[in-house]
């Protein structure tokens, strides 16, 4: 059976390929964000997402993690367990990035494991920034693979983190 295409807002979101050397150089293991969707014009879920891809051989439960923006701090609702290769897909509740922002993976530690330039989307379609592998940050559209995960992004740090 196919994993299902993952569509958000307008578009087909699609595969940052992961750090297997598929395609350029290996990116450091250890979760890392792979894709960014900031259309603030969209403040539906989903209209906003950040994807984070697992590149170690272990399982590990990024619940309690936390997304920081320019101006908001989000946590992703645990328990979250993201396999080995896999991408979680995080959305909101509500609109949290603006059209011009920086993300930071936070872990449970307050250690910052990954972070993305500032990037900036101004076009109100369904472009999105995203990486694969070590390669720079490109604005466009791309696919996340086979294996995709839904997590959700909350305002509030839930009682159990």
């Amino acid at each position: 059976m196919r994993a299902p295409a993952w569509v958000v807002g307008c578009g087909v979101v699609c595969a940052a390929v992961l750090a297997t050397g598929a395609v350029g150089a290996r990116a450091p293991a250890g979760p890392r964000l792979v894709a960014v969707e900031l259309q603030p014009e969209d403040p539906s879920p989903g209209g906003q997402f950040v994807a984070v891809a697992n590149t170690t051989r272990a399982t590990i439960d990024i619940g309690c993690w936390r997304l920081r923006s320019t101006t908001a701090t989000m946590t992703v609702r645990p328990p979250l367990a993201l396999l080995p290769g896999k991408v979680a897909l995080l959305s909101p509740d509500r609109a949290w990035l603006r059209s011009a922002d920086r993300v930071r993976l936070v872990d449970k530690r307050g250690r910052q494991r990954d972070a993305t330039p500032e990037l900036a989307d101004r076009a109100g379609d369904d472009r999105i920034w995203f990486r694969a592998g070590a390669a720079p940050w490109k604005f466009g559209r791309t696919t996340l693979g086979k294996g995709v995960v839904a997590g959700r992004l909350l305002q509030r740090l839930p009682s159990r983190c």
